[in-house]
């Protein structure tokens, strides 16, 4: 996302300019491959693609041809890795599994199993467990919005939207990602922290577009005393933000166990236990919800199921009947694990039962 921003910037650098068609298209092929290392990471196409289309219609001294290829190179390079993707998937005849993952079984499966008791309790959750998202969201978005957004005016009409939206559209991006980041990461209704991952490089950029733009305030700032006093009026709560964040972090570290054990990797138990009892060219298969040692102990993974919860028919901390998760088993999922098992036997079988719920 930061990259595909960075083209666009350069490419839409010059105004009078006919811009690289080949800039834009990379833009949009780093958003969509933005979108596809994880879903949420595509809402960046909406505020980059409309400043893209914002250039198009203010550049008006360019032919009306020009400025539609503008709008088609970009649109062009967002859809190619996903057309790249349907390809590849379609070769190997697992179309299926494209469109069930990233789709189907959200909808069919987990978003209704979250329904209810679970689903009420997602803003409390959402307080106690990822307070450093809620410090970003008081502590930034609002001055940045009201700084950022107002720059951006409609006028008398949509030319007039255009124009302001091209004037300020690094501004209006770099703002506009801190609310849509945090908006996405918290209509999954997951309260996990890499969902919200995304936001904070969007915060900090917004936090020195913030930073640059209040220097900037003419009188105000001339006399460089004004300007130090400026500058730590924005400065010094963003350091108190990330002070008192990293500091509740050291808490929860000295405290809780479970922190703890969150960032042990390769001289946790487990790994030891893998190191005596096979090589690092070895597979080993974890079932469960936790496929950390893969990483952190350097082994590959056995099967595709890094997440057995597909054929477990278990959704991540969600309690129900046995027959209840029978009927949400994936068709064909235990078919294709029992494949993968028979064609490269691990070495070893970790049975992590209780990230299933027991």
């Amino acid at each position: 996302s930061m990259a595909a921003l960075l083209a666009l910037t350069v490419t839409l650098r010059r105004p009078k300019a006919s811009p690289s068609l080949a800039g834009l298209g990379v833009a949009g092929a780093l958003i969509m491959l933005s979108g596809l290392c994880k879903q949420v990471g595509l809402v960046v196409a909406l505020p980059m693609g409309l400043w893209v289309l914002a250039e198009a219609v203010d550049r008006r001294h360019l032919p009306l041809r020009t400025r539609g290829f503008m709008v088609g190179a970009f649109v062009a390079g967002l859809l190619a890795p996903f057309a790249l993707l349907l390809a590849r998937y379609a070769a190997a005849g697992e179309l299926w599994a494209l469109y069930y993952y990233p789709f189907a079984y959200n909808f069919e499966i987990y978003v209704p199993a979250i329904q209810g008791a679970a689903r009420a309790r997602f803003w409390h959750d959402l307080f106690l467990s990822v307070p450093e998202s809620l410090l970003v969201l008081v502590g930034l978005f609002c001055p940045t919005a009201a700084i950022l957004f107002a720059r951006a005016h409609p006028g008398r009409g949509l030319r007039d939207l255009a124009r302001s939206y091209a004037a300020n559209g690094f501004d209006i991006v770099a703002g506009s990602c801190v609310l849509l980041t945090l908006f996405t990461a918290s209509m999954t209704n997951r309260v996990w922290g890499h969902y919200h991952v995304q936001m904070f490089p969007w915060a900090a950029l917004a936090g020195g577009v913030l930073l640059d733009r209040a220097s900037g305030l003419g009188p105000l700032v001339r006399d460089p005393r004004r300007a130090f006093f400026v500058r730590a009026a924005v400065l010094l709560p963003l350091a108190a933000m990330t002070n008192f964040s990293w500091a509740l972090r050291a808490v929860e570290y000295d405290h809780s166990s479970e922190v703890r054990a969150a960032f042990e990797t390769q001289d946790s138990p487990v790994c030891q236990f893998l190191d005596e009892k096979t090589k690092p060219s070895d597979s080993i298969f974890i079932w469960g919800f936790a496929p950390v040692p893969y990483v952190a102990c350097n082994r590959r993974p056995a099967s595709r199921y890094v997440f057995t919860i597909f054929p477990a028919g278990v959704v991540p901390f969600v309690v129900t009947p046995r027959d209840v998760e029978e009927a949400r088993i994936v068709p064909g999922s235990r078919e294709t694990l029992l494949a993968d098992l028979r064609k490269d036997m691990p070495a070893a079988i970790l049975d992590v039962k209780d990230s299933l719920m027991g």
